[in-house]
């Protein structure tokens, strides 16, 4: 199926986390995702960006307790 609106593509990704019971990581509306100056255009994060996403995430998943350590 082709996916024709982002809501579509968000509950397709919501059946399938569902389905396998994985979590969701959602930036969207997160403070670096907030923040024009993490990006070098509208969908690439620059280099501070990158950095604070990734650590963000590595604290986020740890959280989960999903990853060995």
């Amino acid at each position: 199926n082709k996916l024709v609106n982002k809501d579509d593509m968000y509950k397709a990704y919501q059946t399938i986390a569902n389905k396998y019971n994985i979590p969701i990581l959602d930036y969207n509306y997160h403070a670096i995702s907030c923040d024009s100056t993490n990006f070098y255009n509208a969908t690439h994060l620059n280099k501070k960006g990158s950095i604070l996403f990734s650590t963000q995430l590595a604290h986020d998943l740890d959280s989960l307790g999903i990853l060995q350590k």
